[in-house]
Formats: C-alpha cells, structure tokens, sequence
C-alpha cells in the first residue's frame, strides 16, 4: 500500500458543524497518503471559513468553489482535480471510521479487477456518537456486486479507480439518483466489489437531501434501473421526460410504498435524535402502510453493544 494515494471528495453545502467531524475522520485515518477536495457550492453557515482555514495550515486539505451545478458535477468537479488514482467519497454529515481508506485499498489492491467497493454503515447521533445500529447490506457476491439484482449501496463508503469512473463519463446531471445511475453504468463495463464490515458512520438529518428529496430519489433509482435494463438488452436509453409519462400509473402505484419508507427512515430520524417515543410513532405508521417492506428492512439491521 505503500505506493497507493487516495483522494477523498466531499461536497459541501451549509454543512456546518458536522463538517468538522467529516474532515477530521479522514485526516486521522489508518491510511495517510491522502488528501481531501471539499468541493462547496456557496455555503452561508461558516462551512466554507472553517474548511479553508484547515487549508491554510494542512496541505492536504483543498477548497474548489462550484459556481452552480447539482451534487453529481461537485463530484465530477473533485474527481478531475484528484491528484491520486483511488477516490473515496464522503458525505459531508457522515464520518469515516479509522481504518476505513486502510480497509478499502487493500481490498482494491487483492481484488485488481475490481474498480469500485463499497461498506457496511452505523447510524451516528447528530453529536458523531455511534448508536451501535448497524446497516448490514445482503449482496449474492460480496465479489461481484450487481447492482441491478442487489440495488444501491452506501455511496459515503463507495471507493472507486478515478480511470473507471471517467470512461464511463463520471455522475450524470439528475436532480436525485446520480450515484446508483454510476453504479448502473460501472458494473456494464467493470466488475464492483463490497466490504461486509462497517467502516462509515452515517447522520440521518431531516433536513438533508435524502428525506428533502425522498420520493423524487425513488423515481430517479427507477429511472436509472430501467435505463440499464434497457443497455442491457442492447437497446438505447429513453429521455427522463418521455419515460415518466410512459410511467404515470406505475409510479403513482408505488406512492404508498413510498410514503412508508419515508416514514421508516423518519423512525431512523428520531432514533438518532434519542427521541424513541417519535421514532416508535414513526415505525408504527411504517408498518401500516408498507409492512413488508418494514420487515425486510429490520432483517437488514444488527445492534450492538456501544459503551
């Protein structure tokens, strides 16, 4: 590992003060031949005074600005002006626990024709404390990660070779989705891998992207499914705007379904706020409207003993 180097890209937008744990989880990792690009798109909140004044003093820490864009180019943006083959992403909420980029490299290092990994996750109080709630991914091949037959996993703990990512032309502008879309395309021309072991705490805010945009990222991962079905079958893509009108009736089918997943995921909300009379209210509601979907999801879940 001695010659390998990691760049980790983390976006950034108004993510002050979690952004504080999120940079320092990787400056104090395992693994130190690294460097950090927070690519920040206007933050107001100190985000972007607090990051640039690490820079001054590590240079391993850089600051791009992003005039405008969505998530997905701040992602493209960082991974152009990565110094090292090996990216790992980080969300600006979330932490990397210490041996995380050690684990990963050496994974990618045994594996060589596997370009992206990916981990486990712990949910983390709004303080970085961990809950001991762990998310624990069910893959056919831990080797072989489909995800078409797997579905998504954890972009914050995804690792993957710059090269890959380029040649399939990097995060594509969607509004949601834009990283299941890149596991999509990655797989149709590289094989994927997964580290069944946790190496990332994740914050579930209800202010963050994922809850502000719960069911619009649900359309978008059915967009992006149906997209490499039909590469799959050597055909082209359809346009978004032609699909949604062709996927009304489907889509308005499975709102229900989704209203409960949401409502699941605001359980998860108020666990990590140890607010559990909520979170109970919240499960409840789940398991009414989506009650299948609740069970396999608790199937999903481990806890363990913190403290």
């Amino acid at each position: 590992m001695r010659d390998k180097a990691v760049t980790v890209v983390i976006p950034t937008l108004n993510a002050y003060p979690y952004i504080k744990d999120s940079i320092f989880s990787i400056l104090n990792q395992s693994f130190q031949r690294l460097e950090i690009i927070a690519v920040d798109g206007g933050s107001t909140d100190g985000t972007l005074e607090f990051i640039s004044e690490i820079e001054a003093h590590d240079h391993r820490v850089r600051v791009i600005h992003q005039d405008r864009g969505r998530i997905g180019e701040a992602r493209n943006i960082g991974i152009r002006a990565a110094r090292y083959d090996l990216i790992a992403c980080l969300d600006a909420d979330d932490v990397s626990y210490p041996n995380r980029l050690e684990v990963q490299v050496k994974f990618l290092e045994e594996n060589p024709e596997i370009v992206f990994v990916s981990c486990d996750t712990e949910y983390i109080d709004e303080k970085g404390t961990p809950l001991g709630i762990i998310k624990k991914h069910k893959l056919k091949n831990f080797l072989n990660y489909d995800p078409l037959v797997d579905g998504t996993v954890p972009h914050q703990g995804t690792m993957y070779k710059k090269d890959a990512v380029l040649s399939v032309g990097g995060y594509r502008d969607l509004p949601q989705g834009e990283d299941y879309d890149l596991f999509l395309r990655l797989s149709e021309k590289y094989r994927l891998g997964f580290i069944p072991k946790v190496l990332i705490g994740s914050r579930i805010l209800d202010t963050g992207l994922t809850m502000k945009g719960f069911e619009e990222q649900r359309i978008y991962w059915l967009y992006a499914k149906d997209c490499a079905k039909l590469r799959r079958a050597g055909s082209l893509e359809i346009d978004f705007e032609q699909w949604y009108i062709k996927n009304k009736q489907r889509i308005n089918k499975k709102r229900r379904n989704w209203r409960g997943q949401k409502l699941f995921t605001m359980a998860g909300v108020y666990l990590t706020k140890h607010n559990y009379f909520k979170a109970m209210g919240y499960a409840v509601m789940s398991t009414i409207l989506n009650p299948i979907y609740v069970l396999s999801k608790i199937q999903t879940y481990n806890l363990v003993k913190r403290g």
